[in-house]
């Protein structure tokens, strides 16, 4: 039988755990209505993880005790950064989820000249984000960050990382195997109307950067962004 897996903030130093987060006590009693001895997985988001049993519940606690500290062993070839233009809120949000599925280190609201949505609910975004985590196995929480502007972002990405994509359909096919398994990566992708002439001619000038495409047809902003973060995080 498969296992929940919730990520929180648990010490587990100690043997029984009281489990007091109003919403995750909600969604034990009330949504997955678990039983006293039921079985779960909690991570506390820097990487550890254990299995444990349910003891006893009320109304506003739930106590559990740790039987067995697991060691996680997922792999990932390497960080990625996910720079993504803002989209529409649900294109930006299917995004965050299928990024964090996949395997993404840390996403980046990007704003662009031709970016429509200016802000972005970042609560709302966590949100799906740990809950990704939680349903696809990972222990971390991948770093969302605050919206950037264009010109903000090319100095962070030439400091912090090693290879720069770009996505752009001018751009050669993308191939993975250029880049290094251990490399800090970031990639790049544009709003829906494409990058700007001026931006596209900034880009080309940095340092580190690849400009690839990812095939000969148009893809829908959040459908590049989805494809290009499995690209580079998994081959």
């Amino acid at each position: 039988m498969r296992l929940h897996r919730f990520i929180g903030d648990f010490d587990f130093s100690k043997k029984i755990l009281e489990l007091t987060s109003k919403e995750l006590v909600l969604q034990l009693r009330n949504v997955l209505r678990v039983k006293t001895g039921e079985e779960l997985y909690l991570c506390d988001g820097k990487g550890h993880e254990v299995r444990a049993r349910i003891e006893s519940g009320g109304k506003n606690t739930i106590t559990v005790r740790i039987i067995e500290h697991m060691q996680n062993t997922q792999q990932q070839l390497r960080n990625v950064t996910l720079y993504c233009a803002l989209l529409k809120r649900e294109n930006f949000e299917l995004v965050a989820q299928k990024a964090t599925e996949i395997g993404v280190t840390e996403l980046v609201p990007l704003q662009t000249q031709r970016t429509v949505k200016t802000a972005v609910n970042m609560n709302r975004v966590q949100k799906i984000m740990k809950e990704a985590s939680e349903q696809c196995g990972r222990t971390v929480v991948p770093v969302l960050e605050k919206s950037i502007d264009f010109q903000s972002a090319l100095d962070t990405v030439a400091k912090n990382h090693t290879t720069i994509v770009v996505f752009d359909k001018t751009g050669k096919p993308f191939n993975a195997s250029v880049i290094k398994k251990n490399e800090q990566l970031a990639i790049c992708i544009g709003p829906e109307g494409g990058w700007s002439r001026e931006e596209y001619a900034i880009l080309t000038k940095v340092p580190r950067v690849i400009i690839a495409s990812l095939g000969p047809f148009t893809l829908r902003a959040e459908t590049a962004a989805i494809v290009a973060t499995y690209l580079a995080t998994n081959n």
